[in-house]
């Protein structure tokens, strides 16, 4: 299975061609640079290299090689909300959902299978 990771973020750089370059001096140069506009970049990083469980409840979890920061898990849910855990606290890296409790149930499997994600990410992510 190969994926497509998209991310929106901001760069502050003189022009298109500066963020592009600067962009991939910083990501690689593998990672596709698309520049609407100076104020938002978004990245695409490809890759091969991705574990997706199965779905339980309304969500779904995948972790995602050629990742960068701390150990994470990305999260579906069925209403399309994605969130992004921190593996190792539970903690909310990114995106949000509504209601907030509706991560009580994804937490509790994270703490269950630590080890064995961290394990997983670790071997996405060498």
């Amino acid at each position: 299975m190969c994926a497509v990771i998209i991310t929106q973020t901001r760069y502050a750089a003189g022009d298109k061609k500066s963020t592009v370059a600067a962009v991939q001096a910083q990501f690689g140069a593998s990672t596709g640079v698309f520049v609407p506009s100076l104020d938002v970049v978004y990245l695409f990083h490809y890759t091969n290299r991705v574990t997706n469980y199965e779905p339980i409840g309304d969500w779904r979890a995948r972790i995602n090689g050629m990742e960068h920061g701390i150990p994470h898990v990305h999260v579906q849910f069925r209403d399309g909300s994605r969130v992004v855990l921190a593996i190792e606290t539970g903690a909310l890296l990114a995106g949000r959902v509504r209601p907030v409790q509706r991560l009580a149930a994804v937490r509790a499997w994270i703490a269950d299978r630590r080890n064995e994600l961290l394990a997983e990410y670790r071997r996405l992510n060498p």
